[in-house]
């Protein structure tokens, strides 16, 4: 099972914490790391990633020290491998060009049916997971789903947050299995749990005041209060919980949005659907 990691806040930070608490599960996770983020607020995204583990790169060492990467989106990944073998192709995150926009994508799961997922964005590499993020992107185009902009970027209203959020419950269901995702423009953070809850997927928003923490599986202690500015707000988005503090689940099927670290939407399965191996049909 592989592991994801999104950023998002409301100023330029570094993501070494969590990027190193990500880090400590590479020993299960060894065929493949990766990490994308929007430098300086461009619209163009720099990924860093290797198709092997992350506990023996130099490059995830490089990368991790707290003067190298700033940025206010992150999307990370630690990959086990179900779908397609160990190539720089096939490790998350990836991306591709879409509305004047770089976008990042990660997933975790395994889709056993790909054969519905066809797209004017052609994959690179093998995976399922790069095979959904050009059907979604495919999608979103078809039902003109973009942001709004009258001369500059305004974002995504509430109309094209439903759309997308269909678009992802159709590749759950055409997909036949798990199916996290998070996924970025630079600006918004996408971050979508498997409908039937067969992936774990948590949040952690962060803001003044702050305190001490402990990271996952190791005995580092951090200060937040001495690393964090009193007026920096954001969320932390991962697979498992990261630190000793107070997490909150995602709800099966629910996707939750956050722009530069505020929250703008979420979204949870209609109270008229139910859940029957792994679809969702109509009550009635």
């Amino acid at each position: 099972m592989c592991e994801l990691l999104g950023l998002s806040f409301n100023k330029l930070v570094s993501p070494r914490f969590s990027f190193a608490g990500l880090l400590t599960q590479t020993h299960r996770h060894k065929n493949g790391w990766g990490l994308g983020s929007y430098p300086d607020g461009s619209s163009s995204a720099q990924v860093f990633k290797e198709p092997i583990t992350g506990k023996t790169s130099s490059l995830a060492d490089f990368i991790s020290a707290p003067q190298q990467l700033h940025s206010k989106t992150f999307v990370g990944h630690i990959r086990m491998s179900s779908c397609g073998g160990d190539s720089y192709d096939n490790t998350h995150p990836f991306n591709r060009f879409y509305c004047y926009r770089e976008w990042l994508f990660a997933h975790n799961g395994t889709l056993r049916d790909t054969s519905g997922l066809q797209s004017k964005f052609l994959p690179l590499g093998q995976t399922d997971s790069e095979k959904s993020f050009c059907y979604l992107l495919g999608k979103m185009g078809e039902k003109r789903l973009r942001p709004t902009s009258r001369g500059n970027y305004i974002g995504f209203d509430s109309n094209a947050i439903a759309g997308i959020r269909e678009i992802l419950l159709d590749i759950n269901n055409r997909g036949d299995g798990p199916f996290n995702c998070i996924f970025t423009d630079g600006t918004y953070l996408f971050c979508y749990r498997d409908i039937s809850g067969r992936r774990d997927l948590y949040y952690l928003e962060r803001k003044a005041p702050f305190q001490r923490t402990v990271m996952r599986d190791t005995e580092m202690e951090i200060d937040l209060n001495i690393e964090k500015s009193q007026d920096e707000v954001g969320v932390i988005v991962a697979s498992n919980m990261l630190t000793d503090e107070g997490w909150t689940s995602f709800a099966p099927g629910e996707l939750k949005v956050w722009k530069n670290g505020i929250p703008v939407d979420s979204r949870l399965v209609p109270s008229e659907t139910v859940i029957h191996c792994g679809a969702i049909l109509p009550q009635g």
